[in-house]
């Protein structure tokens, strides 16, 4: 049995970071490039599964295969910096073997020395610099925090019986059944309920933006995506665990597709 703060006291991580050369597609990101690498990096891992098995299809079924209870789940997140071009893959390494480090950093430096295809026209990553860092988690406790904004980095997915949400008050739900299903794929069991946020009153400056994504497993399939950007900034009193999910959310990102780039953010505001 596992609560919020065990979890996020054992939480590491290791950042994959790769830098690629200037291209006209950067100004497209994460929307076709954030799927088209999702897709590659599942490629280049099946075929290695497939040729010589062992450590490689492990990795694979674990990052890749579909869960029965929980199907959307992905154990790590991509994150596309616009302004220097760094593409960073971060996995959750919370139980996970040390082992596979240089395993799936071997796969990624194939990935991203090799081309994807958008839009039916090839992109070169060829990335020119590479960095990894593993790191802890490091929960910041502010008693006097009253105020938190939230800026949204990359379009945010929350859905509600398949649809867009619009109901910001389950951000912080999110968070934490994503925190449940990390630790649910680590064979962790966190009963913990998701804390009380009907104190906090959160306000919401967003706009919805859609966008057309290729199919990296059926060739000429598109996909219709569309999600949040703005800012959601939530009013006091901010409880300790509320601020936790927040900054877990940070790492882990939050709602759909968080492997094809979305639901990156940042804590920008403290008033």
């Amino acid at each position: 049995m596992t609560n919020l703060t065990d979890f996020a006291d054992c939480l590491r991580y290791v950042r994959m970071t790769f830098t690629i050369p200037h291209h006209p597609f950067a100004g497209s990101l994460p929307y076709s490039l954030g799927g088209a690498i999702r897709g590659k990096i599942g490629r280049v891992l099946s075929d290695r599964a497939a040729r010589s098995g062992g450590v490689f299809h492990i990795i694979y079924e674990a990052l890749f295969k579909e869960d029965p209870v929980h199907p959307r789940l992905k154990p790590f997140t991509l994150y596309i910096l616009k302004k220097n071009r760094a593409i960073e893959v971060c996995f959750s390494l919370f139980g996970m073997s040390c082992d596979w480090h240089p395993y799936l950093y071997d796969v990624l430096c194939e990935v991203f020395r090799e081309t994807v295809r958008i839009d039916k026209a090839s992109f070169p990553l060829r990335a020119k610099k590479h960095l990894v860092q593993e790191e802890y988690f490091s929960f910041c406790q502010d008693k006097t925090r009253s105020d938190v904004t939230i800026e949204l980095l990359t379009p945010l997915c929350l859905k509600h019986k398949d649809a867009l949400s619009g109901h910001f008050d389950d951000f912080v739900k999110n968070i934490h059944i994503r925190v449940q299903n990390i630790a649910y794929y680590h064979g962790l069991d966190m009963t913990e309920t998701c804390p009380d946020t009907s104190g906090t009153v959160l306000t919401a400056q967003t706009n919805v933006i859609s966008w057309t994504r290729h199919s990296a497993r059926t060739p000429g399939k598109t996909h219709v995506m569309v999600g949040y950007v703005g800012t959601l900034t939530f009013r006091g009193p901010i409880p300790d665990k509320i601020q936790l999910l927040l900054q877990l959310g940070e790492i882990i990102q939050v709602g759909g597709y968080t492997n094809f780039g979305l639901g990156k953010y940042i804590i920008c505001v403290d008033s």
